[in-house]
């Protein structure tokens, strides 16, 4: 995985250690070459992982599913793929998770 400040990122296991649980969103804020610590945000708390821990806890996270979003409020702009695959429930939980309907892009 190539680091760089802004990378979204999501657990992929559970770490006691760094205070992880898998699933949860972060945001790749420095990268500290000397030290080869990567620091991460998730808007609230701030961690640093060894540059080797990063692909045993995260994945890049451009994309996530709908379940990974599902009880959270989205208030940035995102877009919903594959809208004729998804069954009435699972467009209602896509849909509902803005803030605001001018943030939703739906692509057919």
């Amino acid at each position: 995985m190539k680091v760089f400040k802004g990378l979204p990122i999501i657990a992929r296991v559970n770490n006691k250690n760094h205070d992880i649980a898998n699933s949860e969103m972060y945001t790749v804020k420095e990268y500290d070459d000397k030290t080869k610590e990567v620091h991460i945000t998730d808007e609230v708390n701030e961690k640093i992982i060894p540059l080797e821990m990063m692909t045993r806890l995260f994945n890049p996270a451009y994309c996530v599913t709908c379940h990974r979003y599902q009880g959270s409020t989205i208030d940035k702009s995102f877009s919903i793929y594959e809208w004729k695959k998804m069954d009435k429930k699972l467009k209602y939980t896509a849909v509902t998770r803005s803030t605001s309907l001018r943030y939703l892009n739906i692509i057919v």
